[in-house]
């Protein structure tokens, strides 16, 4: 098989691993599930994966399940990443030069916090993150960095808006575990603004 072969095969691989697990989230959260698309900015403890003044930007999209009716509930989801490998500070979070891909697997509680109309709520979050690397390449990491760990965890806390079916969403993710093999003081952190529905 060539490598550009086993390289397709890879990625189908990957999307099916996704599907196949995004299908059933869905198809049990009987309450509802929110679908959204977003931008990201990513950055590294590390100041020479993240130089002063730079992050790695790119864009998300993801469908949270909504486990239980009420005004505080359980939520598991998942969010696909498509983020710039290299740091720079131009702030165009829709060009991807050197792609940097991660899932995102996410569990935790949701709450309304406000009710400011009949048709707008605002609520917050608390949700445990694993992300699973997907894809980059190595050859592209800045200094003596070989790779970036497969897997790594965090914590993150959002707030966000609900018109009608309609939401916006700010959150921040903070890293609890190195994202660089071998390297201390490598945590990653992203910041997230997305727009989406619940259905």
């Amino acid at each position: 098989m060539s490598i550009a072969n086993c390289y397709q095969m890879k990625i189908m691989i990957k999307y099916l691993f996704l599907l196949f697990i995004v299908l059933p989230i869905i198809a049990f959260a009987q309450p509802g599930a929110h679908v959204y698309a977003g931008i990201s900015t990513l950055r590294f403890d590390n100041d020479v994966m993240t130089p002063e003044g730079t992050a790695h930007r790119g864009y998300h999209i993801g469908v949270d399940a909504r486990l239980n009716d009420g005004d505080s509930y359980f939520m598991a989801g998942l969010v696909f990443h498509n983020l710039n490998l290299t740091a720079s500070t131009d702030k165009n979070h829709f060009t991807i030069d050197n792609k940097m891909q991660f899932l995102k697997m996410r569990l935790g509680i949701q709450a309304h916090l406000l009710k400011l109309t009949s048709a707008l709520e605002i609520r917050g979050k608390v949700l445990l993150v694993g992300t699973r690397v997907l894809d980059y390449r190595r050859e592209l990491l800045p200094g003596s960095f070989t790779e970036i760990n497969e897997a790594v965890g965090g914590v993150l806390f959002g707030i966000g808006a609900e018109l009608l079916a309609f939401t916006l969403d700010l959150s921040y993710e903070l890293g609890l575990t190195d994202g660089l093999l071998d390297v201390e003081g490598s945590k990653m952190h992203v910041l997230s603004l997305n727009v989406g529905f619940f259905f």
